[in-house]
């Protein structure tokens, strides 16, 4: 944050240093004052600052480990994920969350999808995966991606997989 000043008499000599702010923070104070040619000093001016150059934080991702057993068709709800930024704040709208399966959609009926993602009354998602896999093929990977911007413009990414193995022999 730097100063500056006018005037039209004698004209501005100096005026105070940038206050430098190596730190996040919310109301971060600046004081400055600026000195004409005469020796005036100004009254002094003094600004809140906010400082923020941290991401959001995204909680309660599934582990990397994450494995559904049995398969046996029922979803099962495998994370409550939630995005915060203590700072600056949310950007309204930018918390996002997909899902997407290395294996085509079950069956053809919306009422029976393989993946749920349900926003809850905290403005977080709950995430259910259907614990089923084609019966030919090798395991199947649902992969979660979520991404948070802040109010400051930071954005932080979280993107995880969770499995429905063959057998459990893997």
């Amino acid at each position: 944050m730097s100063f500056a000043g006018t005037d039209s008499l004698s004209g501005i000599d100096f005026c105070s240093p940038a206050s430098i702010f190596p730190n996040d923070g919310v109301g971060q104070i600046a004081t400055g004052t600026c000195t004409d040619k005469a020796g005036n000093v100004s009254a002094s001016a003094r600004v809140k600052v906010n400082i923020d150059k941290t991401p959001p934080a995204i909680l309660g991702m599934p582990a990397a480990s994450c494995t559904i057993w049995p398969v046996d068709q029922k979803m099962v709800t495998v994370a409550t994920v939630t995005a915060m930024d203590a700072l600056s704040g949310l950007t309204a709208g930018s918390f996002k969350l997909t899902v997407t399966s290395n294996e085509p959609v079950g069956p053809n009926d919306p009422k029976s999808p393989d993946t749920l993602v349900t926003a809850n009354a905290t403005g977080g998602y709950v995430v259910q995966l259907r614990a089923d896999r084609l019966g030919n093929a090798n395991d199947r990977i649902y992969t979660l991606r979520t991404t948070a911007t802040d109010l400051a413009g930071n954005t932080a990414t979280a993107t995880t997989t969770c499995m429905v193995p063959h057998d459990q022999g893997k």
